[in-house]
């Protein structure tokens, strides 16, 4: 588990220690941000389950599940300019935002450092969930804007439900698989094809971490 912030223009990588690995119920606290008056309840599980019955992909879970999954969530605080996640690394998670404001940013060309805006994402937005599913680079760069709130799930976290509940899968994958087409603008066949592609390499990752 891994932690990210913008260093002279760059992403860098720094290692989380080990008592912070192991404490999934823990608020990680960026060195830019002020303290957070808040921070008690974000550490609440019962907030967080709150939180996952507004995301999209796991608002059709029951409580039992959400409250399942909710303990092994994390809650990440930004300051503004710092970077969430750099397009063309790996990843393992997707985040859903509580609070702020962050900017999507993608290269104009591949291996081009150069990068223009392509989207602005606010409370409740999700991202990162392609990478969640199929371990796909990351496709774009996000960084905030202003102070921000992250919720962030691990691929991880979704193997109990997926344990108790196989069925989940297939569920997941489509939603992810819907969200894909409005974006991409997917024809009927083209997002038929993704779907089953997406629910075949979820699968795979899953069945290696059960």
């Amino acid at each position: 588990m891994s932690e990210y912030q913008q260093q002279h223009g760059e992403c860098v990588q720094r290692s989380l220690p080990l008592q912070q690995q192991q404490n999934h119920a823990e608020l990680r606290q960026h060195h830019h941000a002020p303290p957070d008056p808040e921070e008690h309840t974000r550490n609440h599980p019962e907030w967080r389950a709150t939180l996952l019955a507004r995301n999209p992909l796991f608002a059709n879970l029951s409580e039992s599940e959400r409250s399942t999954l909710a303990p092994l969530t994390r809650c990440l605080r930004f300051g503004p300019g710092e970077t969430v996640v750099c397009e063309g690394e790996k990843g393992d998670c997707l985040y859903q935002v509580v609070s702020g404001s962050l900017e999507v940013s993608k290269q104009t060309a591949p291996g081009n450092p150069e990068a223009i805006e392509v989207a602005r994402l606010g409370p409740t937005a999700v991202f990162g969930e392609m990478t969640l599913c199929t371990d796909a680079p990351r496709n774009a760069t996000v960084r905030t804007l202003t102070e921000t709130v992250l919720l962030e799930v691990e691929r991880s976290d979704l193997v109990p439900l997926l344990e108790a509940n196989p069925g989940l899968l297939e569920q997941l994958g489509a939603l992810v698989s819907t969200r894909q087409r409005e974006l991409q603008r997917l024809s009927d066949a083209a997002a038929a094809e993704q779907t089953s592609w997406l629910i075949g390499r979820m699968r795979q990752l899953f069945a290696g971490l059960g």
